[in-house]
Protein backbone atom coordinates (compact mmCIF):
# COMPACT_ATOMS: atom_id res chain seq x y z
CA UNK A 1 0.00 0.00 0.00
CA UNK A 2 1.64 3.52 -1.07
CA UNK A 3 1.59 6.48 1.75
CA UNK A 4 2.10 9.61 1.68
CA UNK A 5 4.17 11.02 4.01
CA UNK A 6 2.36 11.48 6.23
CA UNK A 7 1.62 7.78 6.57
CA UNK A 8 -1.40 8.56 5.03
CA UNK A 9 -3.26 5.75 2.45
CA UNK A 10 -2.65 7.46 -1.09
CA UNK A 11 -6.10 5.44 -2.07
CA UNK A 12 -7.81 7.72 -0.20
CA UNK A 13 -6.28 10.70 -1.78
CA UNK A 14 -7.05 9.34 -4.64
CA UNK A 15 -10.43 8.88 -3.86
CA UNK A 16 -11.09 12.35 -3.09
CA UNK A 17 -9.44 13.78 -6.42
CA UNK A 18 -12.25 11.28 -8.15
CA UNK A 19 -14.97 13.04 -6.54
CA UNK A 20 -13.34 16.79 -6.83
CA UNK A 21 -13.01 15.67 -10.86
CA UNK A 22 -16.81 14.58 -10.39
CA UNK A 23 -18.02 17.66 -9.19
CA UNK A 24 -15.46 19.77 -11.34
CA UNK A 25 -17.32 17.80 -14.25
CA UNK A 26 -21.08 19.08 -13.16
CA UNK A 27 -20.50 22.15 -12.10
CA UNK A 28 -16.80 23.63 -13.27
CA UNK A 29 -17.02 21.85 -16.91
CA UNK A 30 -14.03 24.46 -17.88
CA UNK A 31 -11.88 22.48 -15.58
CA UNK A 32 -11.62 19.85 -17.35
CA UNK A 33 -10.66 21.37 -20.74
CA UNK A 34 -8.11 19.55 -22.90
CA UNK A 35 -5.97 22.79 -22.50
CA UNK A 36 -5.89 21.94 -18.78
CA UNK A 37 -4.36 18.38 -19.15
CA UNK A 38 -7.62 16.41 -20.18
CA UNK A 39 -8.01 13.98 -22.12
CA UNK A 40 -11.09 12.79 -23.75
CA UNK A 41 -12.03 9.53 -25.53
CA UNK A 42 -15.61 9.04 -27.45
CA UNK A 43 -17.10 6.04 -25.79
CA UNK A 44 -19.90 6.10 -28.04
CA UNK A 45 -22.64 7.99 -29.53
CA UNK A 46 -23.63 9.01 -25.77
CA UNK A 47 -21.11 8.65 -23.42
CA UNK A 48 -17.72 9.69 -23.34
CA UNK A 49 -14.74 8.98 -20.97
CA UNK A 50 -12.27 11.58 -19.56
CA UNK A 51 -8.86 11.07 -18.22
CA UNK A 52 -7.19 13.40 -15.72
CA UNK A 53 -3.22 12.48 -14.61
CA UNK A 54 -3.18 13.49 -10.72
CA UNK A 55 0.00 12.64 -9.34
CA UNK A 56 0.95 9.43 -11.56
CA UNK A 57 -2.56 8.22 -12.10
CA UNK A 58 -4.86 8.60 -14.64
CA UNK A 59 -8.46 9.05 -12.83
CA UNK A 60 -11.38 7.98 -14.90
CA UNK A 61 -14.83 9.77 -15.06
CA UNK A 62 -17.39 8.57 -17.69
CA UNK A 63 -20.24 10.87 -18.56
CA UNK A 64 -23.28 10.35 -19.94
CA UNK A 65 -24.38 12.67 -22.73
CA UNK A 66 -28.00 13.89 -23.97
CA UNK A 67 -28.13 14.41 -27.85
CA UNK A 68 -28.39 18.23 -27.54
CA UNK A 69 -25.09 18.14 -25.08
CA UNK A 70 -26.76 18.36 -21.54
CA UNK A 71 -24.35 16.06 -19.34
CA UNK A 72 -27.24 12.82 -17.79
CA UNK A 73 -24.71 11.10 -15.37
CA UNK A 74 -20.91 11.43 -14.41
CA UNK A 75 -19.86 7.93 -13.11
CA UNK A 76 -16.27 6.84 -11.44
CA UNK A 77 -14.90 4.66 -8.55
CA UNK A 78 -14.03 5.97 -5.38
CA UNK A 79 -12.09 4.31 -2.01
CA UNK A 80 -14.53 3.36 0.42
CA UNK A 81 -15.75 0.71 3.22
CA UNK A 82 -19.54 1.83 3.70
CA UNK A 83 -19.40 0.54 6.57
CA UNK A 84 -18.15 -3.61 5.95
CA UNK A 85 -14.79 -2.62 7.38
CA UNK A 86 -13.07 -3.69 4.09
CA UNK A 87 -11.85 -0.65 1.58
CA UNK A 88 -12.40 -1.17 -2.14
CA UNK A 89 -13.27 0.55 -5.09
CA UNK A 90 -16.59 1.17 -5.00
CA UNK A 91 -18.97 2.59 -8.05
CA UNK A 92 -20.03 6.10 -7.71
CA UNK A 93 -22.11 8.76 -9.54
CA UNK A 94 -24.43 11.92 -9.96
CA UNK A 95 -27.71 11.03 -11.64
CA UNK A 96 -28.36 14.72 -13.38
CA UNK A 97 -31.99 16.06 -13.79
CA UNK A 98 -31.75 19.10 -15.01
CA UNK A 99 -29.26 21.62 -16.33
CA UNK A 100 -29.34 25.60 -16.04
CA UNK A 101 -27.50 28.67 -17.31
CA UNK A 102 -26.17 31.16 -15.05
CA UNK A 103 -24.43 33.92 -16.79
CA UNK A 104 -23.09 32.52 -19.25
CA UNK A 105 -22.49 29.16 -17.59
CA UNK A 106 -24.32 26.02 -17.68
CA UNK A 107 -24.08 23.21 -15.46
CA UNK A 108 -25.71 20.55 -13.79
CA UNK A 109 -28.68 22.40 -11.52
CA UNK A 110 -30.26 19.39 -10.25
CA UNK A 111 -29.67 15.92 -9.38
CA UNK A 112 -28.66 12.79 -7.23
CA UNK A 113 -25.57 11.73 -6.14
CA UNK A 114 -24.21 8.08 -4.31
CA UNK A 115 -22.61 4.82 -3.85
CA UNK A 116 -23.47 2.12 -6.42
CA UNK A 117 -23.89 4.06 -9.04
CA UNK A 118 -25.18 1.97 -12.00
CA UNK A 119 -25.50 -1.11 -9.95
CA UNK A 120 -29.05 -2.49 -8.20
CA UNK A 121 -27.79 -1.45 -5.00
CA UNK A 122 -28.28 2.42 -6.52
CA UNK A 123 -30.96 3.12 -4.47
CA UNK A 124 -29.63 2.47 -1.05
CA UNK A 125 -26.22 4.28 -1.77
CA UNK A 126 -28.05 7.36 -2.49
CA UNK A 127 -27.60 9.99 -0.05
CA UNK A 128 -27.40 13.47 -1.58
CA UNK A 129 -29.82 15.11 -3.32
CA UNK A 130 -29.53 18.41 -5.00
CA UNK A 131 -31.21 21.46 -6.84
CA UNK A 132 -29.20 24.94 -7.44
CA UNK A 133 -31.11 28.02 -8.06
CA UNK A 134 -28.73 30.62 -8.37
CA UNK A 135 -25.49 30.92 -8.97
CA UNK A 136 -23.01 33.68 -8.97
CA UNK A 137 -19.87 32.61 -11.06
CA UNK A 138 -16.82 34.52 -9.92
CA UNK A 139 -15.20 36.97 -12.47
Amino acid sequence: MALDPFGRDLRLARSSVGRLLGEYAAWMPSALLPSGGAQWRGTDDDRATVYVLVDTTFMRLDIGIERGGAVRDIAYARWGDLGSGTYRWVPFGMLAEAERTFDGVTIVSQGRVGWWYGTRQWRSGEFFRFTIDDLHPAP
